[in-house]
């Protein structure tokens, strides 16, 4: 029977370690999220809330099954108005960045109002945002630019 040498030893087990901690690192966190996705089933099909009020996640499983050429339609409606806005936001906020950083106007100027603008919520800006602009996909993509654009 051969042996493998002493030296190769904490090579080895270190490897192992790493696989085992890689394993570790996706196991947990599934596990959880099907126990919690299980308790949520148990809890909306025992508790006598109403479905319409707590659907239980094979119901909305199902649904997604019946509505899934809407939903697909629906999809690509939303991933439209979602990479408009981020790429306006990028087009937008990089530029501005670099000339705020390499102008002192800009930085006396701009960069207060910027500040005073990242402290507002910019979710509580969609409503205002429909009734000023209206429905469609213009409001939607200033709020996807507006998150974007104050993220980055």
């Amino acid at each position: 029977m051969m042996t493998k040498p002493v030296e190769n030893m904490p090579e080895e087990i270190e490897e192992l370690e790493q696989r085992t901690s890689s394993v570790a690192a996706i196991l947990g966190p599934t596990v959880t999220l099907l126990a919690l996705i299980g308790l949520w089933e148990v809890l909306a099909r025992w508790s006598g809330v109403p479905s319409w009020l707590l659907p239980a996640p094979s119901a909305i499983g199902d649904a997604m099954i019946d509505w899934r050429a809407e939903l697909a339609s629906h999809f690509m409606v939303t991933l439209y108005e979602v990479l408009v806005g981020f790429a306006l936001s990028i087009a937008v906020s990089i530029p501005l960045a670099v000339a705020v950083v390499y102008s002192p106007f800009l930085q006396n100027t701009i960069y207060p109002i910027l500040l005073a603008l990242q402290s507002m919520p910019k979710v509580a800006i969609a409503p205002l945002l429909v009734l000023w602009i209206g429905f469609g996909a213009l409001p939607k993509i200033l709020v996807v630019f507006l998150v974007c654009f104050f993220s980055f």
